[in-house]
């Protein structure tokens, strides 16, 4: 939690008299709330695109961020706790009219979907991954096609045991 906290620190006066919205899972929310009270700020709410997590924060409302976020609101900052979804985050803010201003990424960016791990990570999975394929291509004769899916691990196995009997 440390870099939270020295971000939380770097950006608090520009948290003060603004409404503060909170985007991410709730356990990164949690630790969010938890730095932020020894600044005495607080968030208002959690936005989060999917209508499910409704009245299941244990300490925000959540709300879908057109909810808050129209019509744009000057006085308005995000904040971001979202390893692996923080660019998306930012994408879709920027698409409702927020300026980068007003919009601050608590986590380190590079250890979540960017930077030298998880380039490192992408590349023992190509390798992992052609490995397999040799490994196919060497046990089946005749022609053959390979799907890639990309998501979740749960849909990927989902979609796994549905595509197991073609």
């Amino acid at each position: 939690m440390h870099i939270l906290e020295k971000r939380l620190k770097r950006i608090r006066g520009k948290l003060k008299n603004r409404t503060i919205y909170a985007m991410g899972s709730q356990e990164n929310l949690s630790k969010v709330a938890s730095a932020m009270g020894q600044y005495s700020l607080s968030v208002e709410a959690v936005l989060d695109n999917d209508v499910r997590k409704r009245n299941t924060h244990a300490m925000f409302d959540v709300f879908l961020p057109s909810d808050k976020l129209i019509p744009y609101k000057k006085d308005v900052v995000i904040l971001i706790y979202s390893p692996g979804y923080w660019k998306e985050m930012i994408s879709q803010l920027k698409e409702l009219g927020y300026k980068s201003s007003q919009i601050f990424v608590l986590n380190d960016k590079y250890t979540g979907t960017g930077g030298i791990r998880a380039f490192a990570g992408s590349t023992m999975r190509i390798y992992y991954g052609r490995r397999i394929y040799s490994e196919i291509v060497r046990d089946i004769d005749g022609d053959f096609e390979i799907l890639l899916m990309r998501g979740a691990t749960g849909d990927v196995y989902l979609n796994g045991l549905f595509l197991k009997d073609y």
